[in-house]
């Protein structure tokens, strides 16, 4: 499938890199926006359930605005370390407390994944889970990283491409970027395939 093709599928998504790797896997389509507030996670929440939760979430507002038998693809990615549940920091401070909390350890990077047709046809909701070992920074090495990055948008502050932070990842690597395109495209040839129904 060529990016010349008409449309097939909008994304409730301006993550770059979710947007990045959807190009480079050859797929058509069109952002769509969500107004969704993403709310913390509830008390003992399964940081599976959370990310579901969020993706769901931003698919059934995002298709609100959207045209009849339209898909929708939505998508949230978090970070889980010792049962703790790390989404995207608010600010530096936020992000360099994560930085050093999950320094050295191995922590689940877990992405979300809804699939909507409009009206308000659920058609599959779907968990990924990879394991990432975080290389053991130093505090000058967190703030040298930060200093560079201004604008952390990213679960668990943390640039997974950037191999200063990762010692080894265990499972999908687009997965830990923020959209496992393998489980997406079983999605892609289930769902949307069969219909393909270009978005005029």
């Amino acid at each position: 499938m060529s990016n010349s093709h008409p449309p097939t599928f909008y994304l409730a998504s301006h993550s770059p890199q979710r947007i990045r790797l959807l190009k480079e896997a050859g797929y058509a389509f069109a952002l769509a926006h969500h107004h969704a507030k993403e709310p913390p996670p509830q008390p003992g929440e399964n940081p599976c359930s959370y990310a579901i939760r969020m993706a769901t979430l931003k698919a059934s507002n995002a298709a609100k605005s959207l045209p009849p038998n339209a898909f929708v693809l939505a998508a949230d990615t978090v970070v889980s370390c010792n049962n703790k549940i790390l989404g995207k920091p608010k600010n530096q401070e936020e992000a360099f407390e994560m930085l050093r909390f999950l320094r050295g350890q191995t922590q689940k990077v877990i992405t979300g994944l809804c699939l909507y047709q409009t009206p308000n046809y659920l058609l599959c909701q779907k968990s990924v889970v990879s394991q990432v070992k975080m290389s053991p920074l130093s505090d000058k090495e967190i703030k040298q990283y930060l200093a560079h990055t201004p604008s952390i948008d990213r679960a668990g502050a943390c640039d997974i491409e950037d191999q200063n932070f990762v010692q080894l990842i265990t499972g999908s690597y687009s997965n830990v970027i923020g959209l496992p395109l393998e489980e997406f495209s079983h999605l892609y040839q289930l769902y949307i395939a069969p219909k393909h129904q270009p978005i005029q």
